[in-house]
């Protein structure tokens, strides 16, 4: 099996999301703000392994949104909320985020104790079909 490069991440804020309702400045900081913790939060990653990472070229991505309350987002609204992350791991991965295709969007009930509760991960493949 190819490699699988994870990322995970905090949920992001409330007036990020789509439907948030902070207004566009706020949006506009936070989306900055996130890409530059996610390009950071990625190459740290793969710095702890540059030789396994050196030909890593990801064609695919997964999202997996881990939520405690409530229904859940839909995928539409998570994948739109995840933007700034994907980016800022695009950056790190030095990838244009244009050859990116999105595989599958994961909603995942757990416990409110739970230490997934809240986070979300990223995860990226090399080809179609790879993920788990």
């Amino acid at each position: 099996m190819a490699e699988v490069f994870e990322v995970e991440f905090a949920q992001p804020a409330a007036d990020y999301r789509p439907n948030g309702g902070g207004n566009r400045w706020r949006r506009a900081r936070l989306a900055k703000k996130m890409r530059q913790q996610a390009y950071l939060v990625a190459l740290a990653q793969l710095r702890e392994e540059p030789l396994r990472w050196a030909a890593f070229c990801p064609k695919v991505y997964d999202l997996v949104w881990y939520f405690w309350a409530g229904p859940g987002p839909d995928e539409d609204n998570v994948v739109a909320s995840c933007k700034a992350l994907l980016d800022g791991c695009a950056d790190a991965l030095w990838v244009n985020d244009r050859v990116l295709h999105l595989g599958e969007v994961h909603r995942v009930r757990v416990q409110r104790r739970s230490p997934k509760a809240g986070r979300l991960l990223i995860r990226f493949y090399e080809e179609v079909g790879e993920g788990a």
